[in-house]
């Protein structure tokens, strides 16, 4: 899975196709074609008529340990925040006890 722009795509074409929909790259180009060849993507961006390739090659996510997977809180994390609503609620209700003792 190949990483471009903060996000695993699951091939080169998906970027590629990414690429492709962005139109403008800053300073006035605009993205004419993105291909894939082998490993890499070959962006055609043009300026005042004047065509520019470049050749990008994206890292495997895997290689550089990026994980776009996150889904929000954990079980772990809920717990936790459980368990440190309960103890304020625990402490406020005993203040409350020992209020009403006085």
């Amino acid at each position: 899975m190949p990483l471009y722009n903060s996000y695993c795509y699951e091939t080169l074409q998906e970027i590629a196709d990414s690429v492709q929909s962005t139109v403008f790259f800053g300073d006035g180009y605009v993205v004419d074609n993105a291909t894939v060849s082998a490993e890499t993507i070959i962006i055609d961006a043009v300026k005042m008529s004047t065509h520019y390739f470049y050749t990008v090659t994206p890292p495997a996510c895997s290689d550089i340990g990026f994980n776009n997977s996150y889904s929000g809180l954990t079980v772990t994390d809920s717990l936790e925040l459980w368990g440190l609503s309960l103890l304020v609620m625990a402490t406020a209700f005993a203040a409350k006890v020992i209020k009403r003792a006085l």
